[in-house]
Parts: C-alpha cells; sequence; structure tokens
C-alpha cells in the first residue's frame, strides 16, 4: 500500500514523468490483478489459503528487492519486473486473505472478522505508508543536504540563498516540479 503512494512521486521526480504519464507507468501493477486474482481464487479453494499467502509475500519480497535495486534508475524499463511482481504478489495476498480469515472462525462471526481483517489491512497499510514515506523523506533530506554540501550554494549571496530558501518553501507547500524548479534562480 506505502508503494501506491510513494511511487507516483519518485516517477515524478526521479523519472521527471508527468502525473498523467506516472499513472499509466503503474499499470503494470494493476493488470497482473485482473488475470491473477481469479486464478489464486481457484488455488485458494483447492488448496488452502496458506500457500497462496505465502507465495504472494514471497513474490512481494522479490519485488521489494527488484523495485529497490532499480529505483535509483533513470529510466522506466529496469522498474518494470518489479512493478508486475509487485501485482502478481497483490494479487495473491489481497485474494486470499479474506477467505483465510474467514475460514478461520465459525459463520456466526464472519461480519466481525471480515470487519477485524479490513481494519487490520487497512492499518498496516497506513503504517506501512508511514514508515515508506519517513524513509523517502530522510533519504531525501540526506540527498538534498549533500547536493547543498557539495554544490555551489556555499558560494551563493545572502539574498540568492533567501530566494533559494523561499522557492524551496514554495515548493513544498504547492509541490514540487522537476522542469520548473530553481529556474529563476541566478547563479
Amino acid at each position: 500500500m506505502g508503494l501506491a503512494l510513494l511511487f507516483p512521486l519518485l516517477l515524478v521526480l526521479n523519472l521527471e514523468m508527468s502525473p498523467t504519464l506516472a499513472g499509466l507507468a503503474l499499470i503494470p501493477t494493476t493488470l497482473p490483478m485482473v488475470f491473477v486474482a481469479p486464478l489464486a481464487g481457484r488455488w485458494v479453494d483447492r488448496a488452502g489459503g496458506r500457500a497462496p499467502l505465502v507465495t504472494g509475500f514471497a513474490v512481494l519480497l522479490v519485488a521489494t528487492v527488484i523495485l529497490a535495486w532499480s529505483v535509483h534508475a533513470n529510466s522506466y524499463l529496469p522498474l518494470l519486473p518489479g512493478l508486475l511482481l509487485y501485482g502478481i504478489g497483490l494479487a495473491l495476498i489481497l485474494t486470499a486473505n479474506d477467505p483465510v480469515s474467514l475460514d478461520t472462525v465459525p459463520e456466526t462471526d464472519h461480519g466481525q472478522a471480515s470487519g477485524v481483517s479490513a481494519t487490520a489491512e487497512q492499518f498496516g497499510g497506513a503504517v506501512g505508508i508511514a514508515g515508506l514515506f519517513l524513509i523517502f523523506h530522510a533519504s531525501y533530506i540526506s540527498w538534498l543536504q549533500s547536493k547543498i554540501a557539495s554544490g555551489p550554494l556555499p558560494s551563493m549571496t545572502p539574498q540568492q540563498a533567501a530566494q533559494f530558501k523561499n522557492e524551496i518553501f514554495a515548493a513544498v507547500s504547492t509541490g514540487l516540479r522537476p522542469k520548473a524548479f530553481g529556474s529563476s534562480i541566478e547563479h
């Protein structure tokens, strides 16, 4: 769930895609769900939920490793295998999760079990999003500080530094547009 929030930002900021193109670039995460979910449902019906869940989490782990390895690439193509695997793993997990949680309780408690399962899923997603954003934000701030320390910024005049600071605050409050950022700062 956290990747669904952060990957559009990474595509827009790192690869300088437009928001529309970034949305289209994420189709490989959703397209496998259309095809894998029905197959996963039949697998759950035939074998139970353990194997699909374990496989789904293993596929998500592999996808995470591939995406972490390729996120610093300056092109979209290295991300594609990780995005496809992410969609496959998520389809397996989301398809198997509800039946597994419902099969473990009596039928009279299915409503409560479904509510607890959905709440846990949403809570886990919120914690995951917060954690990933914390990592993303900390790494971005660290990168920005290293660029400022190693770049021409230390030799800026006080007026240029104030203008740069104001543009950073404006960008943070309205959103970064990489192609337009810093175009008015004189070096």
